[in-house]
């Protein structure tokens, strides 16, 4: 759970804090903390807590393609409905592959900006966010050159987006005029009259 204290934080803050309801201390801020917001806070961060920790017991013990695989056979009733099951079991296999990939390279960033003396933990707060804001700049371009890296790789196995089909649009009408020259009278009414 630890990685993902900052989620957490947020839930709570975001549920307690902006739930409207009775006050939890009348006394003290009157209004900021209510008993529906607290209640709310509670069974969104049980929830979530249990997603976290379901998701990494799952994670854990199966292999990525196994998951996916079960995964996109839970959902192949769907396939009758037009969900695109195939490309969502694709999706899921490369999301649970790369997630460790992703982690472990959070890690190699964060080791190779505390290697330069930019440390998420030095005391000052203002060091502590430009480091967090350039391991999250590593993070993110890495992420998008790994993406761009395996679209061109999934291109080249034929997983290529079918061509986009060209919009046609209605021929041109009697009623197309009278519309465009009703639109452009208003307008010019408007302007005259300011209104």
């Amino acid at each position: 759970m630890r990685p993902f204290r900052f989620l957490l934080l947020f839930t709570l803050v975001v549920q307690a804090g902006f739930t409207g309801g009775t006050p939890l201390l009348p006394g003290f801020l009157p209004g900021a903390i209510t008993v529906e917001g607290s209640q709310a806070a509670a069974l969104a961060m049980l929830r979530l807590a249990g997603v976290i920790a379901a998701s990494a017991h799952l994670v854990g013990t199966s292999s990525p393609l196994e998951l996916a695989r079960s995964l996109g056979w839970a959902i192949v009733p769907t396939a009758r409905v037009g969900v695109p099951v195939r490309e969502v079991t694709l999706v899921m296999a490369l999301g649970f592959h790369f997630f460790p990939v992703l982690l472990d390279e959070s890690r190699q960033v964060r080791a190779a900006l505390e290697s330069r003396g930019i440390s998420m933990r030095h005391p000052r707060w203002n060091l502590r966010a430009r480091a967090l804001l350039f391991w999250t700049l590593a993070v993110l371009f890495g992420m998008v050159d790994r993406s761009t890296r395996l679209a061109a790789a999934l291109e080249a196995r034929g997983f290529a987006l079918p061509r986009r089909q060209t919009h046609r649009f209605p021929a041109w009408r009697f009623e197309s005029t009278v519309l465009v020259a009703a639109s452009l009278m208003v307008s010019v009414l408007a302007a005259i009259l300011k209104i």
